[in-house]
């Protein structure tokens, strides 16, 4: 039996649902605009040091990774196109988050519009409200808050928004394949989409996917067709190679970014790794407890005994027996279900270990998969056809998505305000993610900030009385972060508690030997106490390892300064000063030793070089 071909909605009607969906991405995610910078969003924007210098950068987003604006680590990233438009953001409106945010949104909004458009094209042969219900599923699913809520996800954001473009062309291609500048479009944005996120490079999967499923080009054709992409990749895979130290990062992936590494077999590991793909899939059905942080052992490591990991992989083998059964129909149930596999596959640590346990971030391109399985899963069980021009019960289908809609778009813009800034993301996050020891960590290091900035001294004393509890929350999960001593170690300091303070710097040190921070301040707590020996002990031990700690020389110095040994006080000042010319404090004090020793020539000429520094 014949499909029927529907008439394409009228301009006017067209205009409907395009204001339709641009207006509910951009109102549901209104509030975000009122948000600050929060979680990694400094990584793109004011802590990247070719953000802040503008268009003289621009060749050096080109030809190094992208996080060496932030850290100097030349591996793992290389998404030039999301910078570049930082970049422009940056040099048009500052370090402005309000703007950042309005950017999100109308990416988000824009890639929404073209969902809208190549589902209509894809579902050419269905009912015209199918693809306007697909995409609102999309608009307001609250899986996605954390990509448009985030300023530093714009790097997904933008794959999709060009991954789209790309599918776009394609069937505009298709549609005549005489028109060859369609395919060399859809070749350029594809290009354009793997160098906003890598994520991007499975769309050369989805591209034959879809030519398959929704067109009636041969196999053969489908391949030659699909050829360019796959073309390009190996050629950005080639590029990416020579820029990159590694593509991958060059230490270990440690347990606290990736909970699996704590697994002590294979087996664990990938009963684990059912675990978390199951959850994808609960959270796609069930988008209720959010968090930012999946991270040790907020999913603990468990064998496969275990019922939710036997249950997750039933559920995966059971989508995949109906993929293999039902591929050559070209069921729509199995485009969904390759097309969420497919876009997850790079984020779900099955091959490759990612530097992430899980997130939900990754869930937002699969999700589209989930979107049409849903839609055409309500058709089924309302018995309404697909193909039909009208539908006689379709106030039924619109009660339900209508309902669904508003219970995502009420969780979704609830959700947005835990983006407003780190202290209400992670205290949101402590919510859900009360098994994770970096959610414990993040919440101590903001009230750590927090009462370091509180001039009323009984806040002050329950905002870091608060972070030492939280820092020992996460401990008492995962006790051999080094650094995490040490910020205990600094709440400590700032309550005055210097005994507490030099114990947990000590074990800090204990879990690494040239630990330089710890070293210093446990030094600078024998400093003020005038134990001048056993600073000096752990300043010159640091000075041993790490030749590149300016203080510790500094610091030296002032402790020779004090037990009156003048002379070597001034040879490592001067030390000091070699490393960092410009140390106001440091030219003072070998001014002053200088002048003690009778040198006034040489105190005051290093006294005008203090004088000079503003």
């Amino acid at each position: 039996m014949a499909k029927p071909k529907l008439i394409k909605p009228s301009p006017k009607l067209q205009g409907r649902f395009v204001g339709i969906i641009f207006i509910s991405a951009f109102l549901i995610y209104a509030n975000t605009l009122k948000n600050d910078y929060s979680l990694d969003d400094d990584i793109y924007t004011k802590k990247n040091r070719f953000i802040q210098q503008g268009f003289s950068a621009l060749g050096d987003i080109f030809d190094k990774g992208s996080l060496v604006g932030f850290n100097n680590a030349n591996e793992s990233n290389y998404r030039p196109v999301v910078l570049l438009n930082f970049m422009i953001d940056t040099h048009f409106f500052g370090n402005n988050p309000h703007i950042e945010h309005l950017v999100n949104v109308i990416v988000f909004g824009l890639s929404c519009i073209l969902l809208l458009l190549l589902l209509q094209k894809i579902f050419k042969n269905y009912n015209a409200y199918i693809p306007l219900a697909v995409t609102l599923i999309f608009v307001f699913h609250p899986v996605h808050t954390e990509v448009v809520a985030s300023i530093k996800s714009r790097d997904e954001l933008l794959g999709w928004l060009f991954g789209l473009l790309s599918f776009y062309y394609l069937f505009k291609y298709t549609e005549n394949q005489k028109i060859s500048k369609n395919r060399y479009t859809s070749v350029f944005f594809f290009l354009v989409a793997i160098l906003c996120k890598e994520n991007s490079l499975t769309f050369v999967l989805i591209v034959p996917l879809m030519l398959y499923f929704f067109t009636e080009i041969p196999f053969k054709r489908v391949l030659i067709i699909t050829a360019p992409y796959g073309a390009l990749i190996l050629l950005y895979l080639v590029v990416r190679t020579g820029i990159l130290e590694s593509n991958t990062f060059k230490d270990k992936i440690v347990v606290m970014n990736n909970g699996l590494m704590a697994a002590k077999t294979s087996g664990e590991m990938l009963a684990t790794n059912f675990v978390i793909l199951g959850k994808y899939l609960w959270l796609l059905l069930v988008p209720i407890d959010l968090t930012w942080d999946y991270s040790f052992s907020q999913i603990p490591i468990v064998p496969f005994s275990d019922w939710k990991a036997i249950l997750s992989l039933l559920v995966y083998l059971a989508m995949g027996v109906y993929v293999v059964l039902n591929f050559k129909k070209k069921d729509i149930f199995v485009f969904a279900i390759l097309f969420y596999l497919i876009t997850i596959f790079l984020s779900s640590n099955l091959v490759v270990k990612i530097g992430a346990t899980m997130g939900e971030r990754f869930l937002y391109v699969p999700s589209l998969g989930f979107c049409i399985a849903f839609v055409f899963l309500l058709l089924k069980l309302l018995k309404m056809e697909p193909h039909a021009l009208n539908w006689s019960n379709r106030a039924t289908l619109f009660s339900i998505i209508g309902l669904v809609l508003f219970l995502y778009g009420f969780k979704t813009f609830d959700r947005n305000k835990a983006w407003k800034n780190n202290f209400e993301l992670f205290t949101a996050g402590l919510e859900v993610s009360t098994g994770s020891a970096r959610a414990h960590y993040a919440v101590a290091s903001e009230y750590r900030v927090k009462g370091e900035a509180e001039r009323e001294q009984q806040k002050r004393k329950e905002d870091l009385q608060a972070s030492v509890d939280e820092y020992y929350k996460g401990i008492k999960i995962y006790p051999d972060d080094a650094e995490v001593w040490y910020n205990l170690g600094v709440t400590y300091y700032d309550q005055g508690d210097t005994a507490n303070a030099r114990k947990v710097y000590a074990k800090a040190i204990e879990l690494r030997p040239n630990y330089s921070m710890a070293m210093n301040n446990t030094g600078v707590i024998y400093f003020n106490q005038k134990n001048y020996s056993k600073a000096l002990y752990y300043f010159k031990k640091i000075v041993e390892t790490d030749s590149s700690f300016t203080d510790a020389f500094g610091n030296i110095g002032a402790a020779y300064h004090n037990m009156g040994d003048y002379k070597t006080a001034a040879k490592f000042y001067e030390k000091a000063l070699e490393k960092d010319p410009r140390n106001k404090s440091t030219l003072n004090n070998i001014a002053l030793v200088y002048k003690i020793m009778g040198d006034t020539l040489k105190a005051n000429s290093f006294l005008q070089r203090a004088s000079a520094i503003p």
